[in-house]
């Protein structure tokens, strides 16, 4: 299934050329948070499932450690750095929302994929949706 959508990224505390600056109202972040910028499905895959059957399977890759294909990923870290950064995690968070994109994580929470958190945010600065990756993302 091609990416269904562009911007992926790393959130880290651990490496300085990153974009953990632009989230800087939130000190509590963990690290590494997979981090897609934008959230706005192409509209071909639209009404299809495609879109949701590739985001599970890529949150379940991220988790488990075995996100090391994404090109996009590689031409910004590096296959070592990705390696290294991109070790996975349980973390996985998202800036802005369309209305499809809001429906579309509000389903995966009410399925059970993903639990919202809500990280503490101190003054202004960019806005992030964050989630904590259930292990059911494992059994897609």
């Amino acid at each position: 299934v091609p990416k269904p959508f562009e911007g992926v990224d790393i959130i880290t505390n651990e490496l300085p050329d990153d974009i953990r600056g632009n989230f800087d109202s939130y000190p509590d972040l963990p690290s590494p948070i997979l981090y897609i910028h934008s959230f706005f499905p192409k509209e071909e895959f639209r009404g299809k499932g495609l879109t949701k059957a590739w985001v599970l399977k890529y949150l379940s890759d991220w988790k488990t450690g075995r996100l090391t294909y994404d090109n996009e990923l590689n031409a910004k870290w590096g296959s070592r750095g990705l390696r290294d950064v991109g070790r996975g995690s349980e973390w996985f968070g998202t800036s802005t929302f369309y209305s499809d994109g809001e429906k579309f994580f509000n389903t995966l929470v009410r399925d059970g994929y993903l639990i919202k958190q809500n990280p503490t945010k101190v003054g202004g600065g960019r806005a992030l949706n964050l989630y904590k990756i259930t292990n059911k993302v494992n059994m897609v």
